[in-house]
Formats: structure tokens, C-alpha cells, sequence
């Protein structure tokens, strides 16, 4: 197998014009490498492994391809497939069958994510109309590089000057080629040929470094007139995959459809290659508006800003944009213009996948076309042409979209100076003035359809902090009691209570998920464990305010602890060895434990540490985090008397007494003097303390003085609900109490 594959790359290195170099080691690996169907479900008998290397060599593909496709192109109908086990019976279900590989190859998010995700859509005539709708042909009056040219001249110019000054690379650097073949995910789907990323690491030495030349030629490295055309529309093929998107169906009884292309492995390991290239680049060209691409933490960082921006002024609103199937419909000359002037590195892959002499297809086919009764026998093929717009699961997808809104943003941002707008990736969040939110709305249609890009008003939504009413012809959606912004909720509390509540049964769900695992998968279970209850309830505790992160990190405490206590342990040992067991477990792995449970430990830290990076990142371009971070600094460069030892927590002050040396620091009298604008605070931190000035006016810091004292904010306090407040009430500290962090 070694030797056919580094024959089959080193073809293409010696002739990369001819076409069958290129589309040999596509199905080569596929034909040898694959895992039987299913007995029933297999048209013939499966070839043994003697019969599957015997037939390419004796040029029988029609054999090699029917084993193959029997179990790498389709699943079999309905009225084929076995029965699906079930926990109690002792089998596995669908959904384990997914996760548990995904386990064994290191992927544990996307492990959780497969035991409790949304079906596949069925491969319904129906469906398959449902999935042409989304892909709508190009038509007359869509923009072109010259009306593009003539709406965005000033950005577009902005584009070439950066890509002037970036400094990247015009020719993929042999080191992010050989960085992303390193870093591509095991257990990921295949493209159209069946080809997935195994059989290419089992490659040899020699064997890699021709497959990183092919990637580098399939990026750029060969001129794209060199490619020929059957070989250019294959290799930008994708397999397409229709989820179901969560919630009701639509009118017609199917469901709502969420497309996904899977590109051919070789396409992917070259986006890659060059999204890792540009991502630092790209992320100085399209930040702080668009923060979808090269900014870690992007959703925490908004939601942080926005609260610190309603905290500055709560009678400030907010609204969410949505733009329908933005994805698919986002103009690709509009993403072109931008990248191929900031990152001409680009300009041979866009030739050769979405500009060549045809549109880029997507594979799929009907399941259920079979008659009643009939055999099971191969299905042709259905297809179509994207025309418009760029692919979910191309790597460098979220770039191209970004770089096609990024110049409507730009529009909203500058008609409407007053709102803080931010972009992550298709979400777009304004807080801007109650009174401007009708204009916002128009001010985002028009922008939109400059780059293609159809907003719509019905799936859009407004909220206010105050409680303030919906102005007269709004044509959104507006809520009364809270939204929910990047999947994390600000409103009330009984809004925020209520979606604790939903993701706390999510987390169980998933945890019952998990310990309903066969009894032979012990250690995928305790891996998955670790998780807590996903990479979404991580996100939320990191983000929340303190109040309403702790409550959630007790429901994944308790839910993780009593699942982990089914697991290992019955009704016949004693009760203090259960305990101990779970406190055990709870500690991190660096002090023996499993690091299951003890999240409620660490939710503070994770909320302090989420805040401490967004004043670190955002004070560039922020005023009111710029307001926020100027505070802290000038509060470290008052002339300081002699300064006491940084506060320990409270809570562990008999603990730390038991030790020499150790003590615990409290903090200096309300009454110390210090200069009034320091006393007062920042804007932000004068109007109510948010989670993110909470780091000045609740917590003390190593390194910040800790002696200024906390006034409350003047005027209507914001609620105590959402990531705009910080503690209630009742969790209030006296000014000479002991720091609580």
C-alpha cells in the first residue's frame, strides 16, 4: 500500500498535467483501505482483503469500486439497515457508533457533541429539493469585482496597502503545509472518493514529504492552467451533508436544513495550509469589527465589551442582526476582492476551486429510491454546482465570509458611530442608541445587498436593559425580559435563571449520554467525563457573571459526581470511601485526581481570567474598556506607601494559618486617602459594576492596588441578572472585609 501510494504522489510531482496522476491516489487508498458493509446491506459479498489489493492490479476497477461504494458512498436504505441497539439490550446506538471513534482518536469535544447532536437529515426526494433551494443559481444584478470596486473603494484600498505592510509570505511556506498535515483531526469524514487522512499518515518518511509537495502544488505551487480541468472539478469536489437544524419544522413537515460540504482531503490539507499562514495577518486586517478569524475567545470578548458598554450607559440598546443562509448567498467576488489584495498568497486557490471553468460541485444522493422489495444495488450519483456564496467546511470558508462582510460591517460601522459594533463570523451585534435602531436595520440591508448578502428583519432581534418598549414599525422581533447573544443570555433573572436551567437538563443529558456507554468502554467514559459537561457549559462559566456561573457549575458538579459514582461504585461500599473517591477524583490530574467534578472551584478563576484578557486585548480600539483599563494602570502608578501581601481568599484563611510563613492580608481602612479621580473610577466602572470592571470594583488583584474603595454607582443600579451586573446585594462585601478572591 506504501509503495502504490508514493507512486501515485510521485506521479503527480513528475507530470502534474496530466490528469490521471492527480485523480489515481484519490480512489487508490479508498479501493485498498475501507471497512466492509454491513452483510445486509452489501449489494454482493464483500471482497476479502487478498481480492481487494488483486483487482486495481488486474485493472478490475468495476469489482474494486462496487466493494467500495457498498460501504463508503451511501448507507443503506431504511428497509436494510439492522437494528439498532439499545443500552439495556447490551448494543450500540448510532450515536455511540459515532462517538466512540472520535474518543479513541483524541477528539473528546467532538465526542460529546456526537452522543447528543441533531439526526442527519433523511435522504428524502423531498430533502434533496429542500437542499437545491439552498444553493440558489447566480442571476443578473449580483455584484462584480467592478461594482465592488466602485462601493468599497477607500476598504479595498485599505486591503492592498496591508497587504503591502502584512509581510506575508506571496508562496505557502513549506512549514504551514507541514504543520496543518500534522494537525488535521483524526476520525474526520472523507470527501467523494472515500479518501480520509489515516491511510496518508501511514505513509512513509519519503512518502509525507511528497504528499507535502502535492499539497503545496494543489495550493498555489503549480499555475492553475497547468491543472487540467477534469482533474481542477474533481479535486474541488465535496461530499454534502444535510443536518437537521435544531427546533420545529418547517411549514411543509421537513426539516430545517444546515448544509455542510466535506472537501477531498487534499483540498482541505491545502486550505488549511493557508488559513494557518494568514491567520495572525488576518486577524490584524478584520479585527476589532469582524473577530471571527485569529481572535481566541472572540464570543467572551463581545459579550465583555457589550456589558462594559450598557455599564457606561444602560439606556442603550441592542440589536442582533441575521442574514438568511449567509454562508451560501455571501458574494465570492466581494471575499475575492478583499483577499486576493490583503493575501495575493491566495489568488491560485481561489482560481482553481471557486473561479475556474466551472462552479465547484457538491455530491449526494436519495437513500430511499430503492423499490419496495427490490435488491440493493448502487445509486447514481446526484450533484450540483455552487454558483454562489462559500462552503461550510472548506477551512478557509470562515475567512472568505468574513472578508465578504467585513466590508458591510465596515458600512454600519461608519453611518452609525455612536453603536459599538462587533461580527463573529455571521453573528452581528450593534448596542447603539434606543433611538437608532430603526436606522441600523437600514443601514444593514443596504450594506448587506452591496455584498449579496439578504437581511432578515423577521429573524433579527432587539433588546433593551432598561425595559424600553420597541419603537414604532419595528419590524424584528423584540424581547422584554432578555436575549440570548452568542448562545450566552443577558436579561433578567428570571431570564437568565431559566436558560441555566435549559443548559443544566442539556448537561445532563448529555452525562446520562455518556455514562450509557457499554460496560467495556470504562475509560472512554472517564475520559469523557473530564469534559464537565462540554465545550458550551465551559464557555458559559468562563462568561456569566459570578452568580449565575456558580449555579451552573453546581448542576456540573453534582451531575458529573453522581454519574461518576454509578460508574465506579454500589450500594455495598461504605459511604466515607465513596467520598473520598469523588474528592479524588475531583482534583487535577498534576495531584493525582481524574479532574472530574471541582468546577465549582474553579469558576471564579475561569470568570477572572475570561475579564483579565479582555481588558489586556480590547483597550486599543474600546473606549469604555480603554476607560476601564486606563483605571487599573493609573491605580499602579499612584506614589504607593508601603504596600501590604496580596490578599488570600477568605474562605481558606484557617487553612493557610496551619502553615509557617503564611497569613492572611486584609484589606487597608475605607478611609484610606487616595487621589479623587482614582476614588471615583472610570465611566464605566461609575455606572455600574459589569463583570468585566468587576476585576477593578469587586475582586482584588495580584499586582493592583487593592485599597480603593468600592462606591456604589449612582443613580438606577442595572440588574443583578446578567453579565452587565456584578454581585447582589447579598453578596456584597463591607469595605474592611478580607478580599474574596
Amino acid at each position: 500500500m506504501c509503495l502504490l501510494g508514493a507512486d501515485a504522489l510521485s506521479w503527480v510531482l513528475r507530470d502534474p498535467q496530466q490528469p490521471l496522476a492527480w485523480l489515481w491516489h484519490l480512489p487508490l487508498l479508498s479501493v485498498l483501505l475501507h471497512h466492509h458493509a454491513p452483510g445486509p446491506a452489501a449489494a454482493s459479498s464483500p471482497l476479502d482483503h487478498a481480492q481487494r489489493a488483486a483487482a486495481p492490479l488486474k485493472r478490475n476497477f468495476a469489482a474494486a469500486f462496487a466493494d467500495r461504494d457498498a460501504g463508503v458512498w451511501r448507507p443503506p436504505p431504511l428497509a436494510a439497515r439492522p437494528r439498532q441497539g439499545s443500552p439495556s439490550g447490551g448494543g450500540t446506538t448510532a450515536a455511540q457508533s459515532r462517538a466512540l471513534p472520535l474518543v479513541r482518536a483524541g477528539r473528546l469535544g467532538a465526542a460529546a457533541r456526537a452522543l447528543t447532536a441533531t439526526p442527519f437529515a433523511p435522504r428524502t426526494p423531498a430533502v434533496w429539493e429542500n437542499a437545491l433551494a439552498l444553493f440558489p443559481p447566480a442571476r443578473p444584478g449580483l455584484a462584480t469585482a467592478p461594482t465592488l470596486a466602485a462601493a468599497f473603494p477607500a476598504a479595498l484600498t485599505a486591503a492592498a496597502e496591508f497587504g503591502r505592510a502584512a509581510g506575508v509570505p506571496t508562496a505557502l511556506p513549506r512549514g504551514a503545509v507541514d504543520a496543518a498535515i500534522r494537525r488535521a483531526p483524526r476520525g474526520s469524514a472523507p470527501g467523494p472518493s472515500g479518501l480520509r487522512k489515516e491511510p496518508l499518515r501511514a505513509l512513509g518518511e519519503e512518502e509525507q514529504a511528497s504528499l507535502g509537495f502535492v499539497v503545496r502544488l494543489r495550493a498555489g505551487g503549480v499555475p492553475v492552467r497547468r491543472v487540467p480541468p477534469l482533474a481542477a472539478q474533481t479535486l474541488a469536489g465535496a461530499e454534502l451533508l444535510l443536518l437537521c437544524k435544531p427546533g420545529a419544522a418547517d411549514g411543509d413537515g421537513l426539516p430545517r436544513l444546515r448544509p455542510i460540504g466535506r472537501p477531498e482531503i487534499l483540498r482541505k490539507l491545502a486550505a488549511a495550509s493557508l488559513a494557518g499562514a494568514v491567520r495572525t495577518a488576518a486577524s490584524r486586517l478584520l479585527s476589532p469589527l469582524q473577530m471571527g478569524v485569529g481572535v481566541p475567545n472572540p464570543c467572551e470578548r463581545v459579550v465583555h465589551e457589550d456589558s462594559a458598554t450598557h455599564a457606561h450607559d444602560p439606556s442603550a440598546a441592542l440589536v442582533q442582526l441575521d442574514f438568511r443562509n449567509a454562508f451560501n448567498l455571501v458574494s465570492l467576488p466581494a471575499a475575492a476582492a478583499s483577499v486576493s489584495r490583503a493575501f495575493p498568497v491566495f489568488c491560485p486557490y481561489l482560481e482553481s476551486v471557486y473561479r475556474g471553468g466551472a462552479p465547484p460541485r457538491v455530491y449526494g444522493w436519495v437513500s430511499d429510491a430503492t423499490p419496495a422489495g427490490g435488491a440493493v444495488g448502487p445509486l447514481k450519483r446526484l450533484w450540483l454546482g455552487v454558483e454562489r456564496g462559500v462552503q461550510q467546511g472548506d477551512p478557509l470558508g470562515p475567512l472568505l465570509h468574513a472578508a465578504a462582510t467585513h466590508l458591510s460591517v465596515q458600512r454600519i460601522s461608519e453611518a452609525h458611530p455612536a453603536g459599538v459594533g462587533r461580527d463573529v463570523h455571521d453573528d452581528e451585534v450593534v448596542v447603539t442608541p434606543h433611538t437608532d435602531l430603526l436606522a441600523v436595520l437600514q443601514s444593514a440591508a443596504a450594506a448587506g445587498a452591496a455584498v449579496d448578502a439578504e437581511l432578515a428583519p423577521a429573524k433579527c432581534a432587539g433588546w433593551s436593559p432598561t425595559g424600553a418598549a420597541a419603537l414604532a414599525h419595528w419590524p424584528a422581533r423584540w424581547h422584554s425580559d432578555g436575549v440570548m447573544q452568542f448562545s450566552l443570555p443577558l436579561g433578567s433573572d428570571a431570564f437568565v435563571a431559566a436558560a441555566v436551567d435549559r443548559l443544566a437538563a442539556t448537561h445532563g443529558a448529555l452525562t446520562d449520554a455518556i455514562a450509557a456507554l457499554p460496560p467495556s468502554e470504562v475509560q472512554s467514559q472517564l475520559l469523557l467525563f473530564r469534559l464537565y459537561a462540554g465545550p458550551q457549559p465551559n464557555y458559559w462559566l468562563r462568561a456569566l457573571s459570578l452568580v449565575w456561573g456558580g449555579r451552573l457549575a453546581g448542576y456540573v458538579d453534582r451531575a458529573a459526581q453522581s454519574s461518576f459514582r454509578r460508574l465506579l461504585t454500589d450500594a455495598r461500599d461504605p459511604s466515607p470511601d465513596v467520598v473520598a473517591l469523588i474528592a479524588r477524583a475531583a482534583a487535577p490530574l498534576t495531584n493525582g485526581g481524574l479532574g472530574i467534578g471541582g468546577r465549582s472551584t474553579l469558576a471564579r478563576a475561569a470568570a477572572m481570567a475570561s475579564r483579565v484578557d479582555c481588558l489586556r486585548a480590547r483597550p486599543l480600539y474600546s473606549p469604555t474598556l480603554k476607560a476601564v483599563a486606563e483605571f487599573l494602570f493609573g491605580a499602579d502608578a499612584v506614589p504607593t506607601r508601603t504596600a501590604p501581601p496580596p490578599s488570600h481568599p477568605s474562605f481558606s484563611a484557617d487553612m493557610l494559618a496551619a502553615f509557617p510563613g503564611r497569613y492572611v492580608a486584609r484589606r487597608p481602612p475605607h478611609s484610606a486617602s487616595h487621589p479623587a479621580d482614582l476614588a471615583a473610577g472610570p465611566p464605566a466602572l461609575a455606572a455600574s459594576p459589569s463583570p468585566v470592571v468587576a476585576v477593578a470594583a469587586c475582586l482584588s488583584v495580584a499586582g493592583a492596588r487593592s485599597g480603593a474603595p468600592h462606591r456604589p454607582p449612582p443613580g438606577p443600579l442595572a440588574a443583578s441578572n446578567s453579565p452587565i451586573s456584578c454581585f447582589p446585594t447579598r453578596q456584597s462585601r463591607p469595605p474592611g472585609a478580607a478580599a474574596r478572591f
